[in-house]
């Protein structure tokens, strides 16, 4: 995968689903985030939840009130977290209740948005900070895992050309932050057979 490759896409349009049962909400947040994203909108967790399953991949994040009919935003919540193909989408949860903070955090919350929402460049400050932490996470996860076998990549640093070979290490998840700044976790270079030369 090429350079260019993993670079975020600044110049493409992000795509949220906002989340609420109250028309006036909706189109209130509707209104301040259209002018940098396309919009879904959904009434309650039912709807979002079908929504997010026909349209997951292409929706950036989602704005969700806690407090709505059908099925509210604590279950939807829970859902998106469990599921690792929605885990991946960043969820700012809407609400005026101080004490449904830490349960929303421990259900996957990226971060809140106070009602009434009198803040608009705060409110697009916050969407754009948590699509880039989502973004920069799923970009990082790619270069440190190889997609066919899911081991720890990193260059392999005593290679004569280090742009070309990749070492793959069988590190336990909890070392691997450790090894990051030093390249190959064993204490000899990879021996042949362990190195894997792209064309």
């Amino acid at each position: 995968m090429g350079q260019n490759a993993l670079i975020r896409n600044v110049d493409l349009k992000r795509r949220i689903l906002i989340v609420d049962d109250e028309a006036i909400n909706r189109k209130i947040l509707g209104h301040i985030v259209s002018r940098q994203y396309d919009v879904l909108y959904a009434e309650n967790g039912k709807e979002a939840l079908e929504i997010v399953r026909e349209q997951g991949s292409m929706i950036s994040l989602v704005l969700l009130d806690l407090l709505m009919p059908v099925m509210d935003g604590f279950e939807l919540l829970g859902i998106l977290h469990k599921d690792p193909e929605y885990k991946r989408i960043p969820v700012i949860v809407l609400t005026s209740d101080k004490s449904a903070e830490v349960r929303s955090l421990q259900l996957g919350a990226a971060d809140f948005i106070p009602k009434p929402y009198d803040l608009p460049d705060v409110i697009l400050a916050r969407i754009r900070r948590s699509i880039e932490l989502a973004e920069d996470n799923r970009l990082l996860k790619a270069t440190e895992t190889d997609a066919l076998t899911g081991l720890f990549t990193t260059r392999n640093s005593s290679s004569s050309t280090p742009e070309d070979t990749i070492c793959f290490c069988p590190i336990p998840r909890w070392t691997q932050s450790s090894i990051r700044s030093t390249g190959c976790a064993r204490s000899t270079p990879c021996t042949a057979g362990r190195a894997a030369t792209r064309s």
